[in-house]
Parts: structure tokens; C-alpha cells; sequence
């Protein structure tokens, strides 16, 4: 059902899918013919905010999600979430690529919700004002203010009728200046009597107007209606002795504002007031307000009812019960009827029964609670997080509990997925500031590493020692990787790849790894599984999953890989937070070692989290797993209990690509007499990479930034075969020295070389450039790069 749209950066539709005409009204034709009528669809008061995300989305490369209001072609407005994440360029001209739905049934939904939530709360504070307050005038100030601090209306009133004069204003709450010629009003059937509220007193049954502007029966008071911001309004008549004597009217800045179900709320309050209103005024017409009262709860618990919120009255002590419950609640904790779940102790359905002593606790000491989270189980044994808002009442001496339960179970799973993607950009912030240095200190080491080698490299014990520093260094690199893994920032090379083959592939190296007391069992499937992936991050997946295996069965055990494909629903990637449906290569990695708890295994992907000792774990084995999977659009799923061993399900899109086994090449290092142009900003790093150059025969021109590079190749322009660039540096990046380069010599060619992570790469338009190298990299890797890119 969702809309897909390409855009150019000044706001031209070039593509849309066929079910545009089905959200907007417009064919496709006709969006392409007018590029007018896209942003001119926009609600003028959304208008403003979407254009400026649009406009960043090209110019800041932000995520464009907006939420906003369209206008389709037959006048109608709809609510739409329109998604499109990055910008590219194609034929000079830069596009995006994104997706809208209509959202506009969710949207009225919530505000619904909303609307009634509010509502009720109105009916149940002024309901304890009435319990505890016993002037009537104050009781009509209370009712007011309520409804307009709590019930979001703009203004209410409260008008009595003195014979066939005009309504005498008793008490009012929010409006603007001058809102007192929206309250002259009479009761008789004439011009100033015809309006919702005379009416409403005049016949005695509540009176709604969803459009002031456009009622005729509101003339006379519609142009200061209209000034101070309302546009509905309901007016509730008030009784007395059976008679209406007033009425309660409110107004809402919105059209249409009320419905039937909002009326009976409104209708149950004024009902309570003039309950209220009567009792205080009179006490022998008791028996007559016990009879409302028990028609009001009627109404009440027929509302209660119909709302999807459980609603429940319970005793306070530690063994409390349930004294009333309404239909939903009794669905919402899998009771076969209202009966068994009044026969069952509350205390039953806490998951934690501690997190409900701290419940009634807060509720003994501030006589209410509002949205207090806690974890209940059903009589079915199912898990869910409920919200709980209530109130603590007494009556006769003995206390009682009046509250709601929602269940927010889905709205705790989205917070826990946001709260993963905060620990993620936190840690890829962290990765991205340290990677630039850290990996330019590693790429001097290793160089330095390598020359000892060559010049001494018959020397045993400096050899040792340049070993040693070499291999300290890849364990560095590995870190640094490991952060930018989790976080999703290192550089990827994807491929279509046959995880049959990778997996195969690679057996030997894990047999080797967990050691010959644990076996190791793979199984493959018949047919390839081709993904786009980068073979040596899942090697490094595998790898780090089968360490992890190792270390939970030091006693020897059985690591199965199970290699396998299936087909997941929506309802499957959306529990997991990502992904699309669709078919899926399936990794499953079992061992039968110790197992975790349940809450290891909640935070088991956490940067930095270790069950190790101290000195034998970084913490960051498994988050670089749950990173790469991420980066290559796949899923992960962790079973597990202490004692019954662990298994890991990796799974990765199917590719449409056809897998084509390539066999490696083997290169010999070969230097060269040609020129290179070396533009780096560090020192260290520059150094090395010359005496490397040159100690393989190139002559070799260095240059301290940007604009240096571009000085020393206008002295020796003929002459240098080859640019190799640092992509950040002061004074000019390394692409815009590249490209004022080539306007003098289109031939140049160039490697570009960075430290930093791939997102910054990504934002100079080099992601994916393959003559690009990510530092730090082998001397060798190096010096053949250079050497294939100049003989090219």
C-alpha cells in the first residue's frame, strides 16, 4: 500500500508508483505534467517544516521522515508518513528515493484515544470534586477549570436561567478577551435563544455545533467566536427537579470536534453536576439523585465497557480483589469471565509481586499514581507491560483503589529498540572520533613494522620484536573494527556470496580455532545460498561466534553450523526491528555449552557487556556480530537457558545476483621509477608511506594539505604519474583537490587514503570509490594497489 517516489532536489516528481491515484487521487501522468502539485498538496501549516526537511535531506544528508497532512485531488485531507533516506546524483542532477503511506485511520485512532482518555479524566476529577467539595459555586469553577486545563477544550462555561431572562454566567475558564459576547445568550425562541446553548436549556437535551462558521442560528455571536479561535461547540443542559435550569457549554478550536461517544461523556458530567448541584441544594431529593446515580453508572459501565483500556476497582490490602473490572480488562488478563477474575487475588497477575508493594505504597503516601509501569502475567501464563493510573478512595472507613491498565507491551518493545539504536550511535560517535588517529598511529607502526623486516629481517631477534609489534598492531586494527562494526560505520565491499561455500570454506580455520575436544558439525544445503555480503566480516562473524562457544565449553562439547533457507513475514521482521519479507539465508549456530540466563542474554549484544573474567574479554565479540549483521540488512535471534547451551540464527536477504566463484590471484610486490604526488596532513603517516615509495623506486613528491598538493602538482604536472590523497585534510579535502587536478590533467589518476570511518567517507561522495584504502593497510596491500592503479 505504500507510495513510491523519486524526486529531484527542486522538488520535481519523476516517478511514482501506479497506487498514488489510490492514496492522493492524482495518476501519475498528472503529478509528472504538474510539479506544482506535490508540495502544493502539503497542509500550509506542515508546509514550511516539510520543505525544510526536504531541503536537508539534499544538503545535510538527513533522514527525511515527516509525518504531515495531504490534500488529495477531491479536496480530502489525509495524514501520511513519508520516508526517504539519503540522496544520490545521476546525469548532473540529484534525486531521492523514498516512501509514503497513509497513516490517516492510525492518526484518527490516536486522536480518538486521546480525546476519550482526556475525557474520562475530566469526568473523574470532577468527580472528586464533588466527593470533596460541598459549594456549588466552587463546584461549577472546578468543573470549568477542568474541562479546559484537562479536557483540552478552549473554553467552558456555566450559564443558570432566572425565569425568561438571559442565562446568568456562574463560572467560566479559558476563551480570550471579549469572550462575554459569546455568553449573552436567552432561553425564549427568538434570535438569542436559537443558539446551541438556549437551545439546550430551552428543550432540554444536549446540542452540538460542528461548524460555527456556518451556522445560521449562530449570527449573532459568530464573527467573536470566531476571533477567539472556536470553531464547535456542545452545549449539556443542567437539571433540577426534572427541569433543565442551565446548561454547561464547551468549545473546541476544531471542527467536527464531537461525536455521540464524546457527548455521553459530557452528558455523564453535566449529569453529575447537576447530581451535585441538587443534592447540596437539597437534601430531601436524596432518593430522587440515588436514582440518577444508579442510571449514570448504568451509563458508565456501559462505556466502560467500550473502552479498550482495562478499567478496575480493587480493595487496598495485601490480598486485595478485584471489586468491579470492565470487559476489556478481563480479556486483557485471559479470564474465561468477569467472575473468575473477581475470584482471583490481584496480587496473582504481577509478575514481580515487590513492584506492586511499591505501587501502593506511592498510592498510600500521594493518594494517586499516573502511568506506573509493571509487568503482569495473565491466567493463561502470557507476559505483557501494562501502564496503571489510579486514584486511592475511601468510603465507610475502608479504602479502595479506582484506576486504569493499558497495555503498552508494544510500546515497550519500540522503546527498547530505540534504546539499542541510542547505544549504537553513541558508540558509533565514540568509534568515528577515535578511528582517523588511532588508525593513522597504526598505519606508521605497521609501516615501521615492515621496514624492519625488510632491512633486518635476518636479524632473529629484531625480527621477533618486529613480529610482535606487527601482530600487537592487527589486534589494535581489530578493535577499531569491532567498534565500527557495531556501529555500523566500517567500510563494506558487498558480493554476491554463497554462504554454502563461505561456510565451507572457512571449517577448517573454526576446527582449528575451538580446538580437538570440541567437535565441529556443518551442514550444507543442496542448493547455493547467494547473499550480498562481505566475505571476511561474516569469516569475522563465524569466527568470533565459535570463540564464544569455545569459552562456554571449556570441558569440549559439539558446535553445530547449520546451514539453511526460509521465508519471513512482516510480522517476523517488524518483532526484530528490521529487515523486509522476503526470503532469507539462515545461519544456525548451536553449541551445547553452559547457556545463558535470560538476562544475559537481553544486554548480550551490549558494547563493552562481558561475562568473562577480567583481562579475557573486550566485551565486544558479539556486538561487532550484531553490527555487521545489521549493516548487511540481516537479522539476528538468540536462544538460550543456563545449562542447554546457546544457538544463534543469522539471516541474510537472498540475492537476485548469480554467484560466480572467482580463484584468488596471487601478486608479487613490484615497485616502479614513476612520480607520485603524496598529499597527507600527518606526519608519521607521510613518512612511512614516502620511504616505503621510495624504497621500491618511486620518486616521491609530498604535500602537508590540500592546498600544498595542489601547488606541488602545478611544479611538476607532467611529470607525476599518480595522486594519492588523504580525503580529509586542512585547507582543501581530498576530493576537491582532485578535481581542480583534473581540470588541468583529466588523465591523473589517484587512490584516495582515510582513516576515518565510513560515514565520513560516505559524506564526500567517496563510499564504494574503488580505488580507495581505508587505513591502516599492509605495506604489500599498499605498494600493489599502486601498482595496478598506475599500470591500469
Amino acid at each position: 500500500p505504500d507510495v513510491v517516489w523519486t524526486a529531484s532536489e527542486d522538488g520535481q516528481v519523476v516517478f511514482t508508483s501506479a497506487n498514488v491515484t489510490e492514496v492522493m487521487g492524482y495518476t501519475p501522468e498528472e503529478i509528472y505534467a504538474d510539479p506544482r502539485i506535490w508540495f502544493s498538496s502539503v497542509h500550509p501549516e506542515d508546509l514550511e517544516r516539510v520543505t525544510r526537511a526536504y531541503e536537508y535531506l539534499f544538503s545535510m544528508s538527513k533522514v527525511f521522515d515527516e509525518v504531515y497532512r495531504m490534500r488529495r485531488k477531491d479536496g480530502q485531507w489525509i495524514w501520511v508518513n513519508d520516508r526517504a533516506t539519503s540522496a544520490y546524483e545521476k546525469d548532473r542532477t540529484r534525486y531521492a528515493d523514498g516512501v509514503f503511506s497513509d497513516i490517516t485511520e492510525k492518526k484518527l485512532a490516536e486522536e480518538r484515544i486521546e480525546r476519550l482518555t482526556r475525557l474520562y479524566a475530566v469526568l473523574s476529577r470532577i468527580n472528586e470534586a464533588i466527593v470533596r467539595n460541598r459549594d456549588i459555586e466552587k463546584l461549577y469553577d472546578e468543573a470549568c477549570r477542568v474541562a479546559v486545563e484537562e479536557g483540552g477544550f478552549l473554553f467552558a462555561w456555566i450559564g443558570v436561567s432566572e425565569g425568561e431572562g438571559p442565562l446568568r454566567l456562574v463560572a467560566a475558564h479559558g476563551g480570550c478577551s471579549g469572550h462575554d459576547e459569546c455568553v449573552r445568550i436567552g432561553i425564549m425562541d427568538e434570535a438569542a435563544g436559537r443558539g446551541p446553548t438556549g437551545t439546550a436549556v430551552r428543550e432540554g437535551r444536549h446540542v452540538v455545533c460542528n461548524d460555527i462558521g456556518s451556522d445560521p442560528d449562530m449570527a449573532q455571536w459568530m464573527e467573536r467566536a470566531l476571533e477567539c479561535g472556536f470553531r464547535s461547540l456542545a452545549a449539556i443542559p443542567l437539571w433540577r427537579g426534572g427541569k433543565p435550569m442551565g446548561a454547561m457549554s464547551f468549545f473546541s478550536g476544531v471542527q467536527g470536534s464531537f461525536n455521540e461517544e464524546d457527548v455521553r461523556l459530557l452528558a455523564a458530567l453535566a449529569a453529575d453536576i447537576s447530581y451535585a448541584m441538587e443534592s447540596i441544594e437539597s437534601e430531601r431529593k436524596a432518593k430522587n439523585a440515588d436514582e440518577a446515580r444508579s442510571e449514570l453508572a448504568l451509563e458508565y459501565e456501559e462505556l466502560a465497557n467500550n473502552l479498550t483500556v482495562g478499567i478496575f476497582r480493587t480493595t487496598e490490602s495485601a490480598d486485595a480483589r478485584f471489586l468491579e473490572v470492565n470487559r476489556a480488562l478481563v480479556e486483557m488478563l485471559e479470564a474465561s469471565s468477569r467472575e473468575e477474575l473477581m475470584e482471583t487475588g490481584v496480587g496473582t497477575f504481577y509478575w514481580d509481586p515487590a513492584r506492586r508493594g511499591e505501587i501502593i505504597g506511592k498510592l498510600a503516601r500521594e493518594g494517586a499514581v499516573r502511568g506506573e509501569e509493571a509487568e503482569f502475567k495473565t491466567l493463561k501464563g502470557r507476559r505483557f507491560w501494562g501502564s496503571i493510573t489510579a486514584v486511592r478512595k475511601t468510603k465507610g472507613g475502608e479504602a479502595f483503589l479506582d484506576g486504569i491498565v493499558e497495555d503498552i507491551t508494544e510500546r515497550k518493545k519500540l522503546e527498547e529498540q530505540f534504546r539499542q539504536a541510542q547505544k549504537m550511535e553513541a558508540v558509533g560517535q565514540l568509534a568515528g572520533g577515535i578511528a582517523h588517529d588511532f588508525n593513522n598511529i597504526l598505519t606508521a607502526l605497521i609501516g615501521y613494522g615492515n621496514l624492519l623486516i625488510m632491512k633486518k629481517g635476518n636479524d632473529d631477534l629484531v625480527r621477533g620484536y618486529a613480529d610482535h609489534m606487527l601482530t600487537l598492531s592487527e589486534k589494535a586494527a581489530s578493535l577499531t573494527q569491532g567498534l565500527l562494526a557495531f556501529s555500523r560505520k566500517q567500510v563494506m565491499n558487498p558480493q554476491p556470496t554463497d554462504m554454502n561455500e563461505l561456510v565451507g570454506r572457512i571449517e577448517k580455520i573454526l576446527k582449528r580455532l575451538i580446538g580437538e575436544d570440541i567437535e565441529l558439525v556443518v551442514s550444507l544445503t543442496a542448493e547455493p545460498l547467494v547473499v550480498r555480503a562481505d566475505p571476511p566480516q561474516i569469516e569475522h562473524v563465524l569466527m568470533n561466534l565459535a570463540t564464544n562457544a569455545r569459552d562456554a565449553m571449556p570441558g569440549g562439547g559439539r558446535i553445530t553450523i547449520a546451514m539453511d533457507s526460509a521465508e519471513l513475514g512482516r510480522e517476523f521482521v517488524d518483532s526484530h526491528g528490521a529487515g523486509a519479507p522476503g526470503g532469507y539465508a539462515v545461519i544456525a549456530f548451536s553449541d551445547t555449552g553452559a547457556g545463558m540466563s535470560e538476562d544475559v542474554v537481553k544486554r548480550i549484544f551490549e558494547p563493552f557487556f562481558t561475562t568473562k573474567e577480567v583481562g579475557k574479554g573486550t566485551g565486544l565479540g558479539l556486538s561487532m556480530v550484531y553490527g555487521i549483521v545489521k549493516q548487511h540488512n540481516g537479522l539476528i535471534d538468540i536462544s538460550s537457558k543456563p545449562g542447554a547451551g546457546t544457538t544463534f540464527r543469522l539471516y541474510f536477504p537472498l540475492a537476485d545476483e548469480a554467484f560466480q566463484r572467482v580463484e584468488p590471484q596471487k601478486f608479487l610486490v613490484r615497485g616502479g621509477t614513476e612520480t607520485v604526488l603524496l598529499a597527507e596532513d600527518e606526519e608519521d603517516v607521510r613518512n612511512i608511506t614516502k620511504t616505503m615509495l621510495q624504497e621500491f623506486g618511486y620518486r616521491v613528491i609530498t604535500a602537508v594539505d590540500g592546498e600544498d598538493a595542489i601547488a606541488r602538482f602545478m611544479e611538476n604536472k607532467d611529470s607525476i604519474a599518480l595522486l594519492i590523497l588523504d580525503i580529509v585534510m586542512p585547507k582543501k579535502a581530498g576530493n576537491e583537490v582532485f578535481e581542480m587536478i583534473r581540470s588541468v590533467r583529466p588523465d591523473i589518476k589517484v587512490i584516495f587514503t582515510s582513516g576515518y570511518s565510513s560515514d565520513i567517507v560516505r559524506s564526500k561522495g567517496l563510499a564504494g570509490a574503488r580505488d580507495f584504502i581505508s587505513k591502516p593497510v599492509s605495506p604489500s596491500e599498499f605498494l600493489k594497489r599502486v601498482r595496478e592503479v598506475i599500470e591500469r
